[in-house]
């Protein structure tokens, strides 16, 4: 019985090892995709650019609130206490405008953050797709969710991929 249980083990890993070796497997890093890409780089290009645009807002409104509240405590001696208790009322409405333009602002990024990347991950995803099948892959494993621990070099495809999906970019850029 023994013998038996061996030899089907060595007949299963020899079968196995047969029809894996007429299959072609290929790695790529989605990771390194998204980042050197033309499109990446567009996207982490207007990603800065509307950041720098928020900021250069908030530091505008900032200021303009530390002015009003330097001319407040200029003229706090005096003014009413009415007078006071309406421009610290004005005062503080203005502090919660900013702070909800802050808040909307990294809501704004985070929403445009999360849209583009699932744009991005679908449209690599579709070409790594087709560059599979063109090229007849069995099978293609994304290295890091795929779980791999290890890939040979010979089977690594990202930069393969990577030149795909800048080919596709610049044909269906708007």
């Amino acid at each position: 019985m023994k013998k038996r249980t061996v030899s089907f083990i060595l007949f299963f890993l020899l079968f196995a090892t047969l029809s894996f070796a007429a299959n072609k497997i290929g790695v790529f890093d989605m990771q390194v995709v998204m980042v050197k890409s033309t499109a990446g780089m567009d996207i982490k290009n207007e990603l800065n650019k509307k950041k720098e645009y928020y900021t250069a807002e908030i530091k505008k409104r900032e200021k303009a609130l530390k002015q009003m509240r330097d001319e407040i405590e200029k003229k706090a001696m005096m003014l009413s206490q009415e007078a006071r208790d309406e421009q610290e009322k004005a005062y503080q409405k203005k502090l919660r405008d900013l702070k909800l333009y802050a808040n909307d602002s990294e809501t704004d990024l985070k929403t445009m953050y999360r849209d583009k990347t699932q744009k991005l991950i679908h449209d690599i995803l579709l070409v790594a797709r087709n560059y599979a099948k063109k090229n007849n892959f069995s099978i293609v494993i994304e290295k890091q969710e795929g779980g791999v621990v290890f890939a040979d070099k010979a089977i690594d495809i990202t930069e393969q991929i990577l030149k795909a999906f800048n080919e596709y970019y610049l044909k269906n850029k708007k």
